[in-house]
């Protein structure tokens, strides 16, 4: 225990070589195995810091068959710094290799950063599908993760998202109705906007601008309220020129990250 909280210390003050070294010691040590989690944690912890991807992996292969409780939160967050600084292919990869931790019940977060990695790189279609079969996988709640089936408003926006980008309104259109009936107010707001924007897309100002309108005086504080406004403004205008109605693609920053 001691040479746990020598490491900890060092770990706390950034003296990431010192601290190695003493959880090295704490791996020598007999019954080391009881501090198992510790040692993968901290030593994930000290990865981390380096935003290397092979060294987060090689932790993770290494160490991770003597751990009983993995730090799904610690694992988001060292990968979302890789993805961020590195690139979004490697998080796919760090993803992958730690789902073993888990067995069959891998934490939402883990899988939902999965389904970002992909969206990231632009793999939409691959993206969707991995949402959706999140999705599927919640009608079996007992077979899930609970942190999977506590975050279903979320996957359901992210597959709707995917498909509103790459411009399969059908899809998109369909989950977004999902997530209107089922969502919460913030999840239903963002459900309604994005349909309001299909609608645009359609030509179908006048349904549209009434939809923006009323998101505009809610009071939830969301940037979807921020861009309804203009969005009304942009829907009144054009009912005044139906000659140039063109359809177009919607924008990439409509759909959030």
């Amino acid at each position: 225990v001691s040479a746990l909280s020598i490491a900890r210390g060092y770990m706390q003050l950034g003296l990431h070589d010192e601290a190695s070294a003493w959880y090295e010691r704490l791996e020598d040590l007999e019954g080391s195995n009881l501090f198992g989690d510790a040692i993968f944690n901290g030593r994930l912890e000290m990865a981390a810091g380096s935003g290397d991807p092979d060294s987060l992996e090689a932790i993770i292969r290494e160490f991770g068959a003597s751990v009983d409780d993995p730090d799904e939160e610690l694992l988001v967050e060292a990968f979302t710094s890789v993805g961020r600084n590195v690139g979004w292919k490697e998080v796919g990869r760090l993803v992958k290799a730690s789902l073993f931790l888990y067995g069959d019940k891998v934490p939402g977060e883990l899988l939902f950063l999965q389904g970002r990695s992909l969206r990231r790189q632009n793999r939409l279609l691959e993206a969707v599908y991995h949402f959706e079969r999140q999705l599927n996988a919640m009608k079996v709640p007992d077979a899930v993760h609970p942190s999977l089936l506590s975050q279903r408003n979320r996957f359901i926006r992210a597959a709707a998202d995917c498909s509103f980008l790459m411009n399969d309104r059908l899809r998109a259109r369909g989950l977004y109705h999902q997530l209107i009936e089922e969502g919460d107010a913030y999840h239903r707001e963002w459900g309604r906007f994005q349909v309001a924007q299909i609608d645009m897309l359609a030509n179908d100002y006048i349904g549209a601008g009434r939809v923006f309108r009323e998101i505009a005086a809610d009071s939830l504080g969301t940037l979807a309220e921020i861009w309804a406004e203009s969005l009304a403004e942009h829907c009144q205008e054009m009912r005044a020129h139906r000659q140039y109605y063109v359809t177009s693609s919607p924008r990439r920053k409509a759909a959030m990250p």
